[in-house]
């Protein structure tokens, strides 16, 4: 059967195959199917077309839609028409009832993968054009509406895991499915346990845990308090408020908004800045209409069904607006995707109701900095009316909290561990942090490496929006490990470095890929550490995605052959610079006998104590080595420390690796990204003690390992470990790290390796340092990982705490 799909970018298949046509021939077959009657070929040229070739371009499409292998249309017929075509939408409407189990309700709500007719935007005539307009924003109606009872129908049952999914889905399409009567989620950004009686494979975690709230308590008041309603504030002089919330994909900006407005019960609309401008004029039109009297929304109904232009149907609806006499809130999603004509209009709108209470909210991907037109519309807006509000990662505090609240017979140690585990790789995002929570089975089952359904399908939905160049420019970049600098990227992408310039700039305004920075040490003061000031700025030609969940998600994109084709580029381009990183490319590519050379260049290479020759073996199949963890407790025989107090400002985040500090502790934790580690040193001046050179000094260091991996099977060109110990300038330089390896001299430095390493255990180390010089020592702690996780109770020299 001929199935078209709709929902997101439109195409065919015929049997389950896709149909190799064009975007003429899709929309072709989209309105006649759409439509139901005959069409005259004469106004189905001028429709697609518009121009004086139009029915010789109609007779070339056609000819290609039968070469294609659909028979649909016959040769002499000057009426053209379609019966027994089947659409995904017609599809999902029907099979979207109350009676789903969590995971087949998944599955259908992930179809909703974009706004319908996507692609067919600027096809055809101005008429036609107009005619997908229409039908968006009917389907679009007719999908609210099928969604907005659905979610009662399972509230009404309890089921919150199911309204929490369906809200979600709804969100992200800038659907507005909760009406003032409609029950509220219990939650926004938790997830709740699914029904008994649905089948699931496994038990997953939050069928204990039951709804986390992942609370934002500083935000959540100065949100309340901006919008004059913190708890015995008296109310405010009516006036329109304009907030930006920042933050990524899943960090929680559409929850804390919705749990602040529920408290208020305010009406509220909630539209995408990426939709057509025409249809957020008319989503506003039929908000006003269902909350103005028979009068006005008899003539706003006039308005949505004989419009004008934006212009002057902005300044109707204004008109109308001002006439409500109760608090309204806005809502426009992808703000950082804002074009000049939404910024016209919404400033319009903004202006004129100055002296009435309705509030403005933008959510935008990214930090303010990431679209000048958003930063535009906020410097119109008086400097009392407006607030910009960021929402930091989730921090292991955070998490340990949480789990201890929900676990409480746990040992610390225990919980400790998995929040390490779980805040590492999910970077802090509570959308990827509770999709892990719905996937494991047990609070010390450790989470794959795959990246979750629900993370997956909301990172497609949000490269949906990207223009189609664009997107498939950055999935072959996301095929690359780690940092690539400008050459790189044009060999990959194929094209002059002037044109890849362009591409990385714009993908840099977006803030989907960041700048690299030079590599200089952090100083440690007594706050905590401090940045480098300009030098940390300062670019080093290598760019990174800024993250790696949204890498994945387009390295997915991209179909089998062209991610091997791009690996075979990388594996040539990169044969000369980091031949084992080439070497792991070709491996990947599936060309063998290119990989066992290059590991064989790699390997010869190499210093003759270099611990990466014992890893060799293990590239066969490109896995990492198995660490030998020391079987000796009484490196561990030390009495947990006492809880410190939260971090007072946000984690610092540096050379791929984020610091967070609080009263006399330590907490490091490397981002998730995939690639060649990189290395962070930190230093602390130490006190002139009346000391000699040549003296020997004790350094007692209480500290935790609970994630630990090097990347060994990227052959790296330096050895990587989790924490290294030295003076700066000194010879030698203790590495912890759980190898058993003999001392090796990498940098000019003779590495001394402690194994006596534990995992998920407090331990202690005293290690005896010699002083280069007389004066002005400074002491060094460096990492080197791909994962790490851990955390340092005590630094204590010569009897000084060096972190306090």
């Amino acid at each position: 059967m001929l199935t078209i799909h709709l929902i997101g970018h439109v195409y065919i298949t015929d049997q389950h195959r896709v149909v190799p046509i064009s975007a003429k021939a899709v929309a072709l077959i989209a309105f006649l199917s759409l439509e139901r009657l005959p069409q005259h070929r004469e106004r189905l040229a001028d429709l697609l077309w518009d121009t004086a070739e139009s029915r010789k371009n109609l007779r070339v499409e056609l000819a290609r839609i039968r070469s294609a292998g659909l028979d649909i249309f016959p040769s002499s017929h000057q009426l053209l028409h379609l019966d027994h075509v089947g659409s995904d939408y017609d599809f999902l409407l029907s099979k979207l009832t109350p009676d789903l189990n969590q995971a087949e309700l998944g599955g259908l709500l992930q179809r909703l993968r974009g706004l319908p007719f996507t692609g067919l935007e600027d096809i055809g005539s101005l008429s036609f054009r107009e005619w997908i307009d229409q039908q968006r924003w009917l389907m679009l109606g007719q999908l609210e509406q099928h969604l907005r009872m659905l979610y009662r129908a399972y509230a009404g049952d309890g089921r919150t895991w199911a309204t929490r999914l369906i809200l979600e889905r709804a969100e992200l399409l800038g659907l507005s499915i909760l009406e003032e009567d409609a029950p509220a989620p219990a939650t926004a950004a938790p997830v709740a346990a699914p029904a008994p009686a649905a089948p699931a494979r496994t038990a997953g975690l939050l069928n204990h845990l039951g709804v986390i709230d992942f609370e934002r308590t500083a935000e959540e008041l100065t949100l309340r308090q901006f919008f004059g309603r913190a708890p015995g504030a008296a109310p405010s002089q009516a006036r329109a408020r304009v907030a930006c919330l920042y933050g990524p994909t899943g960090s929680g900006k559409s929850y804390l908004l919705g749990k602040v407005a529920r408290q208020f019960c305010w009406p509220s609309l909630t539209v995408s800045c990426s939709s057509p401008l025409r249809l957020i004029i008319a989503n506003i039109v039929q908000f006003l209409i269902r909350l103005s009297p028979p009068q006005d929304a008899e003539r706003l109904g006039d308005l949505l069904l004989r419009p004008g232009t934006p212009e002057e149907d902005i300044v109707r609806v204004s008109y109308f607006l001002a006439r409500l006499d109760l608090p309204v809130l806005f809502v426009f999603k992808r703000a950082q995707a804002i074009s000049p004509e939404l910024l016209n209009i919404t400033e319009f709108l903004i202006g004129s109701c100055r002296d009435r209470e309705v509030q403005f909210v933008f959510l935008a991907t990214g930090a303010a900095t990431a679209s000048p037109h958003l930063r535009a519309l906020l410097g119109t807006v008086p400097r009392e009316d407006r607030l910009e509000l960021n929402l930091p990662s989730l921090s292991q505090h955070d998490l340990h909290r949480i789990l201890e609240q929900h676990f409480p017979l746990e040992s610390a140690q225990r919980i400790q561990t998995i929040a390490s585990h779980l805040i590492q790789r999910t970077e802090g995002n509570p959308m990827h942090l509770l999709s892990l929570l719905i996937e494991m089975t047990r609070l010390d089952a450790p989470p794959g490496i795959e990246l979750p359904s629900g993370v997956r399908s909301n990172y497609g939905t949000e490269t949906a929006h990207w223009p189609a160049p664009f997107r498939d420019a950055l999935a072959r970049l996301s095929v690359i490990y780690g940092r690539f600098d400008l050459g790189l990227a044009s060999t990959v992408l194929g094209q002059g470095e002037a044109q890849s310039a362009r591409l990385l700039q714009e993908a840099v305004e977006r803030q989907i890929i960041v700048e690299g920075e030079q590599n200089v040490p952090l100083r440690w003061r007594p706050g905590g550490p401090d940045l480098p000031g300009t030098a940390h700025a300062a670019f080093d030609g290598t760019y990174l995605f800024q993250s790696e969940g949204l890498r994945i998600a387009l390295a997915a994109q991209l179909t089998h052959s062209a991610r091997q084709e791009v690996r075979r580029r990388l594996a040539d381009a990169c044969a000369d610079t980091a031949t084992g990183l080439a070497a792991v490319y070709a491996h990947r590519a599936g060309l063998v006998s290119a990989a066992a050379h290059l590991r064989s260049v790699y390997k010869a290479g190499l210093p003759r104590d270099n611990p990466m020759h014992e890893y060799h073996p293990l590239w066969q199949n490109n896995l990492p080595p198995l660490y030998r963890y020391s079987p000796n407790t009484a490196v561990c025989e030390v009495e947990p420390p006492r809880s410190h107090p939260a971090s007072p400002g946000p984690p610092v985040s540096y050379q791929g690796y984020r610091l967070a500090h609080a009263t006399g502790s330590l907490s490091l934790t490397s981002s998730a990204h995939y690639g060649p580690p990189s290395t962070l040193r930190l230093h602390f001046d130490l006190p002139d003690l009346g000391r000699r050179a040549g003296a020997a000094q004790e350094l007692r260091l209480v500290w935790r390992l609970d994630l630990y991996r090097g990347g060994e099977e990227l052959g790296p060109q330096v050895s990587p470990y989790p924490l290294r110990v030295g003076y700066v300038g000194a010879p030698v330089a203790y590495v912890l790290c759980p190898l058993d390896a003999s001392p090796y001299e990498e940098e000019a430095v003779c590495h001394l390796p402690c194994p006596d390493i534990q995992l998920g255990a407090w331990m202690e180390h005293r290690l005896r340092l010699t002083a280069p010089q007389a004066a002005g020592l400074t002491l060094e702690l460096s990492s080197r990982a791909v994962d790490l996780a851990l955390n340092v109770a005590a630094l204590e020299w010569e009897g000084v705490n060096l972190l306090t």
